[in-house]
């Protein structure tokens, strides 16, 4: 890279103050075959680099299915003056070429089974790029991969059962059964059992075997009870649920936190993706991932105060040049094609937050372009009433 500084004698003032960092080299283009996911060009949303050319096909999984296409960001150079067509810097969907910002009613557009899509950069000036988002659809099965309320709605596949009405209609919460850990009753009830459990299939009552059943033999991960006793379920504490004959689980619990320091985690377990679709990371340039944040809208995160004060070498005020990638489940895998990425446009910081006492560490941001909810990508539970 050359840098060029030309400086104007006349204003002594001027000065010329850059970082730069080496970044692994992206190889643009592919195949896919996917029900959703985005298509961006390199480095996005840092510019894309001169001289290359990129190629993709995007396919359904399925026969009989077609893919809709939402291109929320396109900035490249525009063609040359008195040209009618884009001689320099194009994105290319389906044999149309795009050059220029396009409108909002033709950012979407619904295609075949199979698109093509390229991407050409010439040597001299570069942009942000593009930033597409596609999914799979059909006109006889409007909700692929997901979950088709009665009122003809889509939501995730995981909102299915998950104890809250996701649809409007709360279909979403019918026939769901008995958990995996429970009998079913056949009277709406449901009753937990266990292996070491006599009469697992009887649902008359009886308050000392049902009691046994509710714990098992303590391992030395295992969460114990202040009575000695084990609880079957994983991580009982502080979960709002009083576990424990004693309620020893429900104690010196604040904000949902237990107090009581430990040296390591007990009973935990990767989470799978789309198990907690509403966090975000937010991720500043080159620096990679800085903080986290909750979606409480399709254009709102949630986050803390605390992560946007300036440095001396790094303005972390600037909305521009944090990017929020949501879908993700391990933060430094480099596989960003199922994924949501959405530009900062603004930060708003809690007005009397103090930074010496951590009051009022709090902060808004609103981002570039909304996103789509989906079964990795969703609003936290508390925000989807």
């Amino acid at each position: 890279m050359l840098v060029t500084f030309s400086l104007d004698r006349r204003k002594e003032s001027n000065i010329l103050k850059a970082y730069f960092q080496a970044v692994p080299k992206i190889v643009c283009g592919g195949h896919y075959i996917s029900w959703n996911g985005t298509v961006t060009s390199p480095y996005y949303p840092s510019y894309y680099p001169p001289n290359i050319d990129c190629h993709w096909i995007i396919r359904a999984p399925l026969p009989g299915y077609r893919l809709l296409f939402k291109l929320l960001v396109i900035q490249v150079q525009e063609q040359s003056l008195g040209s009618s067509k884009c001689d320099r810097d194009w994105l290319e969907i389906d044999g149309v070429r795009y050059c220029k910002p396009v409108s909002e009613g033709n950012r979407v557009k619904e295609y075949g089974y199979s698109v093509a899509i390229s991407f050409h950069s010439d040597e001299l000036v570069t942009h942000r790029g593009f930033y597409i988002e596609f999914r799979v659809f059909s006109h006889t099965d409007p909700c692929p991969r997901q979950f088709k309320c009665s009122d003809r709605t889509c939501v995730p596949l995981n909102s299915k059962c998950d104890g809250w009405k996701d649809c409007t209609d709360g279909s979403d919460e019918v026939d769901c059964g008995c958990d995996p850990v429970e009998t079913d009753c056949g009277n709406g009830k449901c009753r937990r059992h266990s292996r070491t459990c006599k009469g697992d299939d009887s649902c008359e009552s009886d308050s000392h075997e049902e009691d046994s059943c509710l714990y098992k033999s303590c391992s030395q991960r295992a969460y114990k009870c202040l009575n000695g006793k084990c609880p079957i379920k994983l991580n009982p504490e502080c979960d709002g649920i009083r576990d424990c004959a004693d309620g020893s689980d429900e104690m010196n619990c604040v904000c949902g936190r237990n107090q009581v320091k430990k040296t390591r985690i007990v009973g935990g377990e990767d989470a799978r993706s789309g198990k907690w679709p509403w966090q975000a990371s937010l991720q500043l340039g080159t620096y990679g991932h800085i903080c986290g944040a909750s979606i409480i809208s399709n254009r709102w995160l949630i986050s803390a105060a605390h992560c946007f004060l300036d440095s001396d070498s790094i303005r972390y005020s600037t909305a521009s040049d944090w990017t929020a990638y949501m879908g993700i489940r391990i933060i430094n895998k480099n596989n960003y094609n199922h994924i949501a990425m959405r530009s900062i446009k603004r930060i708003i910081v809690h007005p009397h937050y103090d930074q010496y006492i951590s009051d009022y560490d709090i902060a808004l941001l609103e981002m570039e372009a909304p996103v789509f909810f989906n079964e990795l990508v969703s609003l936290q539970r508390l925000y989807r009433k």
